[in-house]
C-alpha cells in the first residue's frame, strides 16, 4: 500500500512539471517568459533557448519523477527550476492593485508548495533506499 501511495504522490506532483513542460514545447516563447524576462537583472538574447532548457527539464523531470526513476536528482533538478520561475514570474510585492497582488501571491506559495514537495520526494527516496538497503 506505501508503494501505490508514493506512486500516485509522485505522480500528482509531476503532473504540473509534464504539463508545463508540454505547453512550453509547443510554444517556445510564451508571453508570459517575455514579461518575466524584463525583471532578469540581465538580458537574455535567446529567450527560447532558455524557454526551450527549462521545458526540457520540466518534461523529463516530471516524466522521471512521475515513473519514479531517479526520484531524488528528478525532483532536485525540478526544484531548481521554480527559483527563477518563481522570483521572476510572480513578484506580488512589486503589484499594487490587490486582485493582481494576491492572485500573484497564490502562485508564489503554490510554488513554494511544490517546491517543499519536491524536497520531501528527494529526502524521502533516500530514507528509503538507505531502510531496505
Amino acid at each position: 500500500m506505501d508503494r501505490i501511495l508514493r506512486l500516485v504522490a509522485r505522480t500528482a506532483l509531476a503532473g504540473i512539471f509534464i504539463d508545463s513542460g508540454l505547453r512550453i514545447v509547443r510554444t517556445p516563447n510564451p508571453p508570459e517568459a517575455e514579461r518575466a524576462a524584463k525583471e532578469l537583472p540581465i538580458e537574455v538574447p535567446r529567450l527560447d533557448l532558455v524557454a526551450r532548457g527549462q521545458a526540457a527539464v520540466q518534461l523529463a523531470g516530471g516524466v522521471a519523477l512521475g515513473i519514479g526513476l531517479f526520484p531524488e536528482i528528478s525532483a532536485g533538478a525540478l526544484a531548481l527550476t521554480l527559483f527563477p520561475v518563481t522570483y521572476v514570474g510572480h513578484p506580488y510585492w512589486k503589484l499594487e492593485d490587490p486582485m493582481q497582488r494576491r492572485q500573484q501571491r497564490s502562485h508564489f506559495l503554490k510554488n513554494l508548495g511544490l517546491f517543499g514537495g519536491l524536497l520531501y520526494v528527494a529526502t524521502d527516496a533516500r530514507r528509503h533506499r538507505r531502510a531496505a538497503g
